[in-house]
C-alpha cells in the first residue's frame, strides 16, 4: 500500500513527484463496447481521474492526445 509521501507518477510525462506537486484530474476518453443485442460495436464516452504534474500542460497534453 502507498504511503501518503510516496511518490506519485504522472500520467502524461511519467515524472514521479511528491504528492504536493502533483494534481489529480478528470480526462474524457472514447472507448468500444461490443453491444450483442445488436451485434456491433458501440462508442461511448468515458471519464478516467489519473495524476498530472502541477502547473504544466500535462493534463491539457492527455486530454488532447486522447480526442480524436
Amino acid at each position: 500500500m502507498a504511503e501518503i509521501n510516496d511518490p506519485i507518477k504522472c500520467a502524461y510525462c511519467g515524472k514521479e513527484k511528491q504528492p504536493g506537486e502533483m494534481m489529480e484530474a478528470t480526462i474524457f476518453t472514447r472507448e468500444r463496447k461490443w453491444n450483442k443485442r445488436k451485434r456491433k460495436n458501440e462508442s461511448y464516452v468515458t471519464k478516467q481521474k489519473k495524476w498530472y504534474c502541477k502547473g504544466t500542460n500535462c493534463h491539457i497534453n492527455d486530454q488532447m492526445a486522447h480526442d480524436g
